[in-house]
């Protein structure tokens, strides 16, 4: 009697296209395909870029990863503390907006 053989699933070995892989991340196609360029968690086939699931699961962590970083640098900003103290009058108010404005013009 012969053994039975052992077969891999076919959508386990399939390749997931990058809409489908957008899809399936929650994210939008062209930032997922440059992440993957980056790294190289993707597989070419002319212009047309596909994924097996490991370089899914990869990519994945990877965005997790960088979530988490952003998240973690946000939250080391502190708001500065006022130098007008906590009751402003309508005039300093208006002059620090408009030196705010000032400030962000000149860094652009």
């Amino acid at each position: 009697m012969p053994e039975p053989t052992v077969t891999e699933d076919p959508q386990s070995s399939a390749p997931i296209s990058l809409a489908q892989a957008a899809r399936l991340l929650g994210v939008e196609a062209k930032p997922l395909a440059n992440v993957a360029r980056q790294h190289g968690f993707f597989t070419a086939m002319g212009r047309e870029v596909f994924f097996t699931q490991e370089q899914l699961k990869q990519v994945k962590a990877l965005l997790k990863d960088k979530a988490r970083a952003e998240k973690k640098a946000d939250s080391r900003k502190r708001k500065p503390v006022s130098t007008f103290g906590v009751h402003e009058s309508s005039e300093l108010r208006k002059q620090r907006r408009r030196t705010k404005k000032r400030q962000a013009k000149k860094e652009e």
